[in-house]
């Protein structure tokens, strides 16, 4: 199976479980206004115009319009869609009623609430020990629903410690505490070899050697069935009847990890496991590419850990994931060329007794 996608998936998909392959800064803030949201940086973010980065933890600010207490049930309006509903906790990814309020004058009004209702778009109610009133809406509510300040975006560099990048609307808002993803090191390669030299050449050159590098390398493809064992049913194929053929498709993710510094190497090891995990988040139930033309349904799936190499200067480790798919009569070879019936053309013989028809049905005697 083709592996760009994969690498495009991960590089998309890992920065949000692992810092393990890319250089982690911290936003400080990021103001959104007209499409545009305009990063600042902690420390020089390093980034060139139309460099990719992943944008992570951004948490949209919404502001809120009026907020009052009657009876122990806190009423909050806000300016734009709060991105709440009821029995689920977009922060915590459970069921649960919770929401989150923040930067309130009013010291009772920040923090985590038990979430009672939401009516619309833009008022909810919340359990609160506050007394009854109007209270200052100079706060905000954080907004976790909503991923449209994170994600993979490209970027336009408007000094050493700000840029910006596109969002798909005009929302208007201000985070803090987010994270940029840059110099991502995932690639791929037609085998371990390849990747090993790619490796090498990338270490020496501009990066740091002690980061991890992941590569994405092509596998086998091998038939559901195996043909060797007699006990083994398989369909006979004909021309009249249904073709379907499964096939296995794997590959393999090869990471290698620096472990100059511990010698035994099981610290590195451990840390291979955070990434696994990192790895089955990123892909796992993830829809694979279209192989062939038939539709494809499978999702992919782990086989097992690849202990590769460990020569003390670095580990190679190895995970196998797999997808399925079906050949379908659409990608096989069609034997003849269709066309429109004409003609005629059948002998029969029983015993001494032969019939022929002949009939040509372009050719009619009553016209």
């Amino acid at each position: 199976m083709k592996t760009a996608p994969i690498v495009n998936v991960l590089s998309q998909q890992l920065p949000f479980y692992s810092d393990k392959f890319s250089d982690k800064k911290n936003i400080t803030s990021i103001v959104a206004t007209g499409g545009i949201a305009t990063s600042t940086t902690s420390e020089d973010h390093g980034l060139q115009n139309g460099e990719y980065v992943v944008i992570t933890d951004a948490i949209i600010r919404v502001d809120v319009a009026s907020i009052s207490v009657v009876n122990g049930v806190a009423t909050c309006r806000t300016s734009i869609d709060h991105g709440m509903i009821e029995n689920f906790n977009f922060k915590t990814q459970k069921k649960e009623n919770i929401c989150y309020l923040t930067g309130f004058s009013e010291a009772g009004l920040n923090g985590e609430f038990e979430l009672i209702q939401v009516p619309n778009r833009f008022v909810f109610t919340f359990k609160t020990s506050l007394s009854d009133g109007v209270y200052t809406p100079d706060g905000y509510v954080l907004n976790y629903s909503s991923n449209e300040l994170n994600g993979t975006k490209v970027v336009t560099v408007t000094s050493s410690t700000t840029f910006t990048y596109a969002i798909e609307s005009s929302l208007t808002t201000t985070t803090e505490d987010a994270f940029m993803h840059a110099g991502l090191r995932v690639s791929r390669a037609y085998d371990i070899d390849r990747a090993e030299e790619s490796y090498t050449k990338l270490t020496n050159g501009l990066y740091e050697y002690s980061k991890f590098w992941l590569f994405v390398i092509h596998g086998n493809t091998t038939s559901s069935k195996n043909r060797n064992v007699l006990s083994d049913a398989v369909t006979t194929h004909t021309q009249s009847t249904e073709y379907r053929l499964r096939t296995i498709e794997d590959f393999d993710i090869v990471i290698f990890a620096p472990s100059s510094n511990d010698i035994s190497g099981a610290v590195i090891r451990d840390q291979l496991e955070d990434v696994k995990l990192a790895l089955f988040k990123s892909l796992l139930r993830l829809k694979p590419i279209k192989q062939y033309d038939s539709s494809n349904t499978f999702l992919l799936d782990f086989i097992s850990d690849l202990n590769i190499k460990y020569d003390r200067s670095h580990i190679v480790h190895g995970y196998k994931f797999f997808a399925q798919f079906d050949v379908t009569f659409s990608d096989t070879h069609i034997v003849t060329q269709l066309g429109p019936f004409r003609n005629i053309d059948m002998s029969i013989k029983i015993g001494d007794i032969e019939m022929n028809n002949d009939i040509n049905l372009d050719v009619n005697p009553d016209f």
